[in-house]
């Protein structure tokens, strides 16, 4: 027996001096290939994890682009505005410490300066637990200074802040508003010019990293980064603001005279160059509030029935502003009227199918194709008169006298050959 014991226990102990290395081989392969994995497949991702827990990145903006009329005056740029906020867990702890009511202190003080409802920045404070509680977005550099005295007199620095960021303001308010548009929260273009030529105006964000200790303090590095922003281009337009305010004026007599239910608009152009020196829609919006309607818009939905805050209420309101918003000029389709007559008349003498000797009548109608079609002159202009008096008259009998020589085929050939159906 103790032969066999003896034999058994050499065969396992030749066992383990084989299992023992294999097992360690096969620890060192195991090791030998995550180690591979994490130096060569996952580098890039574990050294930006170590990048992201050891450095700060501080984004540098990029001022937007200004835009100009013909003549070089400002119509909108990039201004400084202050941010007003709360920390209501703060503010709670020092009530608790204190023994008084700061959040009526605070609401009442910032209600006057921000021009807002006391109960609202009531509620906002009371109702929330967070330490950054917005109270107004956007308020000028006097209505800033008044803040800080407000916080600097009742010892209030660890409640309520000021922080500055930056808006677009367009100076001339509600002046070429259809043209220009408007932009968003991050001054990314919405509508408009500011819309269409946005990768130009907008620039390129620049940022500012550096080390930072346990504590997301910075660490004074040589291997701090500085890329520095570049500033978007400024827009030059054809615009002339004398002349846009002219148009926008007269538009709105127009609208408010003839009861013009659905808008009126307008283009001034230079005839040589075909800039547009006017473009213009009844009523103008102000870019700087656009989320606002403008007076006609807002007696509509007054007027409209809708219970406020239902969704019905909501719906139309939402499509009144995007109606508000729209540059009639370009976004809507418009029959051309009296206006193709100077075109017809072209064609015809072109084409050798009228002449200014030929003579024309009007007895308030002309029948074309069955159809009974009249002057804007119903009782007619009479007989005998030239083709330039038919013209300036705009009589449509003798403007559809001429189009009938012409034939359909030959006007719309003309029609195309004006470049109607290309771009301007």
């Amino acid at each position: 027996m103790s032969e066999i014991s003896q034999k058994r226990a050499v065969v396992r102990s030749r066992s383990r001096m084989i299992i023992v290395p294999v097992a360690l081989m096969l620890f060192c392969a195991i090791l030998v290939y995550n180690l591979a994995i994490l130096q060569f497949l996952k580098y890039d991702y574990y050294k930006n994890r170590v990048y992201d827990q050891i450095t700060t990145e501080a984004a540098l903006k990029a001022k937007r682009g200004n835009i100009y009329d013909t003549n070089m005056n400002l119509l909108a740029t990039d201004m400084t505005v202050w941010r007003v906020f709360v920390s209501s867990t703060v503010i709670k702890k020092n009530e608790k410490v204190q023994k008084r009511d700061l959040t009526d202190l605070i609401s009442r003080g910032l209600s006057e300066i921000l021009d807002l409802n006391y109960e609202s920045i009531y509620n906002k404070i009371k109702n929330s637990n967070v330490l950054d509680v917005t109270l107004k977005k956007q308020i000028d550099e006097q209505t800033m200074e008044q803040v800080i005295d407000f916080i600097s007199k009742n010892d209030l620095g660890s409640m309520v802040f000021t922080e500055a960021q930056t808006s677009r303001y367009y100076p001339e308010g509600t002046l070429a508003a259809h043209v220009l548009g408007f932009v968003g929260s991050d001054l990314q273009g919405l509508y408009g010019l500011e819309y269409y030529y946005d990768a130009s105006l907008r620039g390129t964000d620049g940022y500012y990293l550096y080390g930072k200790d346990a504590n997301g303090n910075a660490l004074p590095t040589e291997y701090a980064t500085y890329v520095e922003a570049t500033d978007g281009y400024s827009l030059v337009t054809t615009i002339d603001s004398y002349v846009q305010r002219e148009l926008e004026a007269q538009l709105e007599a127009i609208r408010i005279n003839h009861a013009v239910t659905n808008r009126v608009t307008g283009v001034v152009m230079d005839t040589e160059t075909g800039a547009i020196l006017a473009m213009a829609t009844s009523s103008p919006f102000d870019p700087n509030s656009p989320y606002e309607l403008d007076g006609v818009s807002a007696a509509m939905l007054a007027s409209s029935g809708y219970a406020e805050g239902s969704e019905e209420y909501k719906k139309y309101k939402r499509e009144l502003m995007e109606i508000m918003w729209s540059n009639k000029a370009v976004s809507e389709t418009y029959e051309p009227g009296s206006t193709f007559k100077i075109i017809t008349v072209a064609a015809a003498i072109d084409a050798g199918y009228a002449s200014f000797d030929d003579k024309f009548s009007c007895v308030g109608y002309y029948e074309v194709g069955g159809w009974h079609i009249k002057c804007h002159k119903i009782t007619g202009h009479g007989g005998g008169f030239p083709l330039s008096d038919g013209l300036q008259m705009s009589c449509n009998p003798t403007m559809m006298q001429i189009a009938e020589k012409m034939g359909k085929e030959n006007f719309y050939n003309y029609i195309e050959s004006f470049g109607y159906f290309e771009k301007t």
